[in-house]
């Protein structure tokens, strides 16, 4: 492997024989985001309370659609928010998001809550909360974890009403099509080198083209793809992935633990540094070796909730996906740890 992290290369992948994510009570969207608008449209809610620590160009995206925006005391390090949830002045009109974020979380019940729940399993689709969800409906964007170019689904574990199934837009295959070029290139590069420059133009392209689109069905490759993907062998060698780098570097670096040591499918190796400075200077080390992490997610500095941005401004996150072999990441991890040599 040439890098890690950064953008899925087209994978090779097994074709499933079974997944626990089988819900045929879904709608299927370009993108996380727009499943999200989909039911906001549908239900006409009021307001939406939001976690503190999430993706704000999202909460943007909400916004624009006229539905007002609550904030509510939570990130990755709450180890319970439930009490937090269950003291919020909600109104009539509301509805809740909760996350699980990085797939570290345990499962979380809704019961008992005045207003209408959405979760997001963004991080884990077929996570024990997910697969046993008691929420009204749930929502994951499936490119932040699987090799497609788009792809965002809507499903209700209560069989609550859907929105009626939208169809790609031309944008969307459009789109769809610059991206997955992008990808085929991109695997052709670890194998045979040139120029990056080409491929990364076109993933430039396709991200501003997912910003601009309007509410999509998913493009069909994608969708092609997802129903094809062994969606469970894919999230096993994830966490294979995880636990073999996490024994490797736990000693030298603050790797974020699941909450459940038996039983998690971790998104990513999230390091929780000393200092925004020392998130900076471990950034660029990696970057300077072909590992590219990422930052999920830039918080406003004008917060009130200052231990969201705490953790935004201390986190980085590492890619440790199925894309990677044991050795690739023994690898990656050794370089990692030359850091402190």
């Amino acid at each position: 492997m040439k890098e890690f992290g950064s953008d899925f290369h087209f994978c090779d992948y097994t074709l499933k024989n079974s997944s626990c994510f089988s819900d045929s009570n879904a709608c299927y969207y370009s993108s996380g985001r727009h499943a999200l608008e989909a039911i906001i449209c549908q239900e006409k809610w009021k307001r939406i309370w939001i976690p503190s620590y999430f993706c704000y160009e999202v909460i943007g995206h909400l916004s624009s659609l006229g539905i007002e925006i609550k904030l509510y005391s939570d990130n990755p390090l709450v180890y319970c928010e439930d009490d937090i949830i269950r003291s919020l002045p909600f109104n009539n009109g509301d509805v809740l998001l909760r996350m699980n974020y990085f797939g570290l979380r345990t499962i979380r019940l809704n019961e008992e809550l005045p207003v209408p729940v959405i979760e997001d399993h963004t991080h884990d689709i077929i996570s024990d909360w997910a697969l046993n969800s008691n929420a009204d409906w749930c929502i994951a964007s499936i490119r932040k974890t699987l090799p497609v170019a788009a792809g965002g689904i809507l499903w209700s574990p209560l069989k609550k009403k859907l929105p009626q199934q939208l169809k790609s837009t031309n944008n969307c295959e459009q789109m769809a099509e610059i991206r997955y070029d992008a990808m085929q290139m991109k695997k052709k590069y670890f194998k045979e080198g040139g120029d990056k420059d080409i491929f990364r133009n076109k993933y430039i392209l396709s991200e501003e083209m997912i910003e601009k689109l309007s509410i999509s069905g998913m493009d069909k490759k994608s969708f092609e793809i997802f129903n094809s993907i062994d969606v469970d062998e894919w999230t096993s060698k994830r966490k294979t992935n995880w636990i073999t780098a996490y024994n490797i570097l736990s000693d030298k670096f603050n790797i974020l633990k699941p909450y459940n040591i038996d039983n998690f499918n971790p998104f990513s190796l999230i390091f929780i540094c000393n200092s925004m400075e020392d998130r900076g200077n471990l950034r660029s080390y990696l970057i300077q070796r072909s590992i590219f992490p990422a930052i999920l997610w830039k918080i406003p500095e004008n917060t009130t909730f200052d231990s969201s941005l705490d953790f935004s401004n201390k986190m980085l996150s590492v890619h440790c996906d199925a894309r990677y072999t044991k050795s690739d990441i023994e690898r990656m991890c050794k370089t990692i740890t030359e850091y402190y040599d």
